[in-house]
């Protein structure tokens, strides 16, 4: 299976499967908002704003409408942070951690400094993946073990007690809006994801 097939079902498939597995989704119509956009890659680039979700199901036998929304897909990252700012959201713990992607903490797709942030972060999740790694003889990266890519990079310099904290908390306890906004510092810094 190829890294693009992994991402795909570790991370996409994952919605589906929850709406799939939930009859109360059966017989209304839904909408999953996503934040993908365009100038994040070329994929990315040809998805439609609208579309059916691949959870859908209106010509089936049991009726589930379940439409994907993307509807920041046609903006830049410069006109999102604009917005945020302009609406003074709180934008996520991570953009704050230096991270320039809300994604999966461990992402496969993640370079050597995100997964040193995320080891430093939280190691007993990192030691975990580590230990599967030797049990099954398989990497995340394919030619590289985890331990190799962690020591190759570097924590992000924004990590702090207080914000990891908040990031790796269950719940969420910070305000969403803000009326003392600022940048975070992981906006408009060079990150990994699919292609």
């Amino acid at each position: 299976m190829t890294q693009k097939a992994h991402g795909r079902n570790l991370k996409i498939d994952v919605c589906a499967a929850a709406v799939r597995g939930q009859d109360r989704f059966l017989g209304i119509k839904t909408a999953i908002l996503s934040g993908e956009r365009a100038e994040e890659s070329s994929s990315r680039a040809k998805y439609k704003v609208i579309e059916p979700d691949r959870s859908d199901l209106r010509n089936g036998r049991r009726k589930r409408y379940v439409d994907r929304i993307r509807p920041v897909h046609d903006l830049t990252e410069v006109q999102v942070y604009a917005l945020i700012e302009k609406y003074k959201v709180q934008p996520h713990p991570c953009y704050y951690l230096g991270w320039n992607r809300c994604s999966c903490k461990f992402c496969i797709f993640g370079n050597s400094d995100q997964f040193a942030s995320a080891y430093a972060l939280s190691p007993a999740q990192g030691d975990k993946i580590i230990g599967m790694e030797d049990k099954f003889g398989c990497t995340i990266k394919r030619k590289l073990a985890l331990t190799d890519v962690i020591d190759a990079g570097t924590p992000y310099k924004a990590i702090t007690a207080k914000m990891a904290k908040v990031a790796t908390s269950h719940s969420y306890t910070l305000p969403i809006f803000t009326n003392h906004w600022q940048l975070p510092s992981g906006a408009y810094t060079t990150g990994c994801g699919p292609t």
